[in-house]
């Protein structure tokens, strides 16, 4: 793959993002343009690059990815901490649903990166953030799972679900990457026999 492929590819998710990002509180339909979009920079960042975490491309693209996650996270939950000016710092209902949604996709293209490319993973410059993030939402999002199911909205809680389970999928991934000195030593993912 050219990296001109993936750079415009990039440009072209950060821009439709943008454009929906503007319209928020209001939904737009280029929600799901920038869904397609990061499904496919997701399967080109874990498969397309011999080295993603050598490129300079897909770096400014994780650190992106990175920054929607946090901000968007943090957009639906305005105790948490204050936001860019970008975003409405509470949003509710139908708009907090999408964007969970959109979090969901980018926790999927993190454990995703982090299972089957763990070294490279661990080369980006924000890993720490996300791995702290995930740590946290965890944290907060426990007692999401211990209601009682008149209590919970079914539709929220599965998106949450995956959100909380792709941050454990990552952490876990990344600690097996660890400690198996074959992905260390070759950067690429080996073999588990052993499950955590």
């Amino acid at each position: 793959m050219t990296p001109e492929i993936f750079r415009f590819l990039g440009q072209m998710y950060q821009h439709s993002t943008q454009q929906w990002v503007e319209q928020l509180p209001n939904l737009s339909p280029r929600t799901k343009v920038s869904a397609k979009i990061l499904g496919i920079m997701r399967n080109l960042l874990v498969y397309g690059f011999e080295k993603s975490g050598d490129q300079t491309d897909s770096q400014t693209f994780f650190d992106l990815a990175v920054t929607h996650f946090r901000d968007f996270y943090q957009a639906c939950y305005s105790s948490i901490s204050s936001l860019s000016d970008d975003l409405d710092n509470n949003l509710h209902g139908p708009s907090q649903e999408e964007v969970l949604r959109h979090v969901a996709k980018l926790t999927k293209l993190f454990s995703t990166y982090a299972s089957e490319r763990p070294f490279e993973f661990l080369l980006m410059h924000n890993t720490p953030m996300v791995v702290s993030a995930f740590v946290q939402i965890c944290q907060h999002e426990a007692d999401q799972f211990n209601k009682p199911a008149e209590e919970t909205d079914e539709e929220r809680l599965t998106v949450l679900g995956k959100i909380v389970i792709g941050g454990i999928s990552t952490i876990r991934s990344l600690l097996r990457g660890l400690l198996d000195p074959r992905v260390l030593e070759k950067g690429t993912p080996a073999p588990f026999a052993v499950l955590m």
